[in-house]
This record gives C-alpha cells, structure tokens and sequence, in this order.
C-alpha cells in the first residue's frame, strides 16, 4: 500500500504540443488539474469537414507521481518507467481502465449526471482519455479566481457535488479523490471528472490497494493509512473539506484536523459568514464539525444523511420558516445566558385541581403530548425554578 506525494514535480505537456491519438491531432491549450495519478488538459481539434473549425475536449493523461524519478516525460513526450516505477505504472494502467469502466457504465445509466468519456488510447507510453466539455468551469480555477460569492453559493455547490456522489454510492463504488481539481462546475450540477481512484466498496480491503494523498482534502483514515476504515464516510469527510474550503479561503491545515484546531478556526470566524442569521452560522459550524471529525465513524455516513443538514442549511439562510433545530439552538443559547446558580433543586410534588399528585416527569409527559397547564401557588414555592428545570431537560 502506497500514498503519493503529490510534491514530486512531474514535467508537464505545455500548451501549443500537439497530440496525435486514434489519428487525430489534438493541440494542447494548457493544464486543467492534476492528481496523483492524471494529468488533466484542455485541448481542441479541427472538424473534418469543417475546416478551421475546432472542437474542444478534456485530455486525460495518465502520469503516475513516483518520489523517486522512475517514472518521467523523456525528450521525446513520451512516458518512460524504471525500476520500481514499472510496478506502479502497470498498476496505474490497470486502476486507469477500471476507472473508466466505471465511468462508461454510468454514463450509460446516468448520462445526464456524469463526464462523458468520448474514447481512450494507448499512446506515447501511458494512456489518454478523450472527454467532452460541458462548458463548465474547473473548480479549483474558479476558487483561485476568487472564489465563492457568499454561502448559498457555496452551499448550493455542496448539493450538486452530493448530487454526482450518489452516482458512485448507489453503485456500490467509493470515488476517493474528491477536491476542487477533480470537480468541473457547470451552472445546473457538478461533475467529478477523476476516475482513477474508484473501488468498489465490498473491494476496499484488497492488500494492492492505492489511493491519493491530496493535502486538505483527505480523511483522516487516508492519511493514516487506516484502509479498514474507508467507506462512504471517507467520500463524505472530502465534501466538507471542500466545503471548508469555500468558507475559509484556503484548504484546511493539518493542524486544524488534529486536536482543538477546528474550534480554534470556528473561534476566528469566517468573514464570508459575516451577513448570515446567527441560526445558518451555527448549523455551518455543526456540519464541518461532525462532517470533519477525525474519527471515520463520526462522519456523516450517507449521502442522504449530509444532504439533510444541507436543506437545512438552506432554510436557514432563506430564513425559510422555524425549524426544531434552530429552535432547539436559540432555546440552548438563551438558557446558558439566563441560567443562574441557586443549589440543587429540591423535588417537588405537584397537584391538580382534581386533587391528584405527581412528579415533575409526569407533568413533563403531559406537556409533551400537547397538555396546556396554569401553575399556582404562593410566592417562592418554586414555580419558577420548576419551569427552569424543565427547560435545562430540554436544551
């Protein structure tokens, strides 16, 4: 088992190298992103019966990161290996061709929801994916270029990048290298358009096992190289760390996932957060807290389970109606306030105009079930406190 370092520097194709696959010749415009295992590019090519007209595409290079120089670009373009790098090369090729597998299967299903891989070639030493360009935008460009407007933008985000996840999750594959180089944005979804770290979730604990180490997006169980632990939590920790990264500007540090880092952060603030309702500010608190845990069973599990607190989210920011949560929340925050020390409280017996007598838990229940009550009683018998009590049970 192996995590790539993705600081090793790997000399790049640039822009105005002309590609030649399956016949065709494809001229490079420059690099879209690039992963542990890929090199993506944008390029075009001219239409055959239209000349002077081209075409635009993403080209998929495969160019595996090896700390040790085996694997490089020689003079001539193409991909050479040695020694330990022929190892890791085969082994790339063949999470390559299953990688797409997986991406021709669901656009056969799915086609609305997913990259369009246009064909694949064996070239210059390594392989190359055509894609089709749905006129979007490179998510890690878009963050560079400034960024998110505000947090429904961001949040909005989150929901399409769900929407693409469920993809993979509903077929029982895990994506494992979910970051803003590996998300093309167009304005009605998201899409991931980096294949080559899928497994099948019943397949994860394979001893050959390799994955990407991407600095602020991974889990904590890929950094640690925990694979027992990965599943669709694993996915699930990246969104938020995408999310994270929206907010805050910047991708989270290493020091912010270890510890009391993150309620160090929370305690800064995010200044994009500034003109939110207190209530849509606490709950984005809540979903990179648990979204972010350091423990893989202390993050959100399902897809469906994240995209709850994310409509709640929304509502929030819409100040869409009165949810129990918020409630819940202002309730909890005016207690802490208000709340005053007075020694135990004693137990009291409480009657009613029957005559009959319970415990506070009895009137509790009734409450709950939509009873309405009037206390009595002389000064300083404790109604008050009682109703007090009853409150701190609640928050």
């Amino acid at each position: 088992m192996e995590v790539y370092n993705l600081d090793y520097e790997r000399r790049l194709r640039q822009p105005g190298d002309e590609l030649v696959l399956g016949g065709i010749a494809y001229r490079l415009e420059g690099v879209e992103g690039k992963g542990g295992s890929a090199v993506m590019y944008r390029a075009g090519y001219e239409d055959e019966l239209n000349r002077g007209v081209f075409h635009q595409v993403y080209i998929k290079e495969l160019f595996s990161v090896q700390v040790n120089g085996c694997i490089y670009r020689d003079e001539d373009g193409n991909i050479v290996c040695r020694g330990e790098g022929r190892k890791l090369m085969e082994f790339s090729k063949t999470r390559f061709r299953q990688g797409n597998a997986a991406n021709l299967e669901l656009l056969r299903e799915m086609p609305a929801d997913i990259s369009g891989n246009i064909n694949s070639f064996e070239s210059y030493g390594t392989y190359y994916s055509i894609l089709s360009i749905h006129g979007g935008e490179e998510m890690q460009q878009k963050l560079e270029n400034g960024g998110v407007v505000d947090l429904r933008e961001a949040v909005m985000i989150v929901w399409k990048i769900l929407d693409a996840l469920e993809c993979f999750h509903s077929h029982g594959l895990l994506h494992l290298d979910i970051s803003p180089d590996n998300i093309l944005l167009t304005p009605t979804q998201a899409l991931l358009i980096d294949y080559n770290s899928i497994w099948l979730a019943s397949d994860i604990e394979n001893p050959d096992f390799v994955f990407s180490n991407k600095e602020g997006y991974s889990a904590p169980e890929v950094l640690l190289r925990n694979v027992s632990c990965l599943g669709r939590a694993t996915d699930l920790y990246s969104v938020c760390a995408v999310f994270f990264r929206m907010l805050a500007g910047r991708m989270l540090s290493e020091e912010e996932i270890v510890g009391n880092g993150l309620k160090r952060c929370f305690a800064e603030g995010f200044p994009i957060l500034e003109r939110e309702p207190g209530s849509a500010r606490h709950k984005v608190m809540q979903i990179l807290a648990k979204g972010l845990h350091t423990l893989a069973k202390k993050h959100y599990q399902t897809v469906k389970e994240l995209r709850a607190e994310i409509r709640e989210l929304i509502d929030r920011i819409d100040r869409k109606g009165v949810s129990e949560a918020a409630i819940w929340e202002s309730s909890r925050a005016v207690f802490r306030r208000m709340r005053k020390g007075g020694g135990d409280f004693l137990p009291r017996v409480l009657r009613d105009k029957e005559g009959q007598t319970g415990p506070l838990q009895q009137l509790k229940d009734r409450l709950e079930e939509g009873g309405l009550y009037l206390l009595r009683g002389a000064g300083g018998v404790g109604k008050t406190r009682l109703l007090s009590e009853i409150w701190e049970q609640g928050v």
